[in-house]
């Protein structure tokens, strides 16, 4: 079981790097080339780091088993408005517009090996942040992943009256 949701006032560009230098190791030996453009003007906000974390590692070991061959990773993230955009870009195999529909769903998988549950975790994580993700995939041309995040702050309060 998972632990309950801690958010958290966090940076989501530092969580970012630190998933890109935990998957450093296996990128470079997959012959991956990551290209990191991070906006810094993200404020911090209110997130589960672990959750994030993971979710961010997913996606990347997804677009590195899609670049069998090596390749180029963009990761970016965007503000707009009071939205967080968090970027993954790969330049592998695409998924099969039969495929497309079912990639969030519990145990779908295209591969051999894998148990289905990565990217429905993502989107688990993201739906808890009360966010979405967004897909684009051409087979032979690769795929975008966009997940969408609300810069969320505590609610403020007003004092309770005092009693009379």
């Amino acid at each position: 079981r998972k632990p309950p949701l801690r958010f958290r006032h966090e940076n989501l560009n530092q969580i970012l790097r630190s998933a890109i230098e935990f998957m450093s190791p296996e990128l470079s030996e997959n012959k991956i080339r990551v290209q990191i453009k991070l906006d810094e003007n993200i404020p911090a906000f209110l997130m589960d780091r672990e959750r994030l974390h993971q979710s961010f590692i997913n996606l990347i070991k997804n677009a590195m088993e899609a670049m069998p061959k090596g390749g180029r990773l963009l990761i970016r993230t965007t503000l707009k408005d009071k939205v967080a955009l968090i970027v993954f870009k790969d330049e592998g195999q695409g998924i099969s517009e039969n495929d497309l529909p079912h990639i969030f769903e519990a145990y779908y998988t295209t591969k051999n090996e894998g148990s289905g549950l990565g990217l429905m975790t993502v989107w688990k994580t993201v739906a808890e942040h009360g966010g979405h993700i967004e897909v684009s995939s051409k087979q032979n041309d690769g795929s975008t992943f966009t997940l969408l995040l609300p810069v969320r702050e505590p609610k403020l309060q007003l004092a309770a009256p005092k009693g009379k």
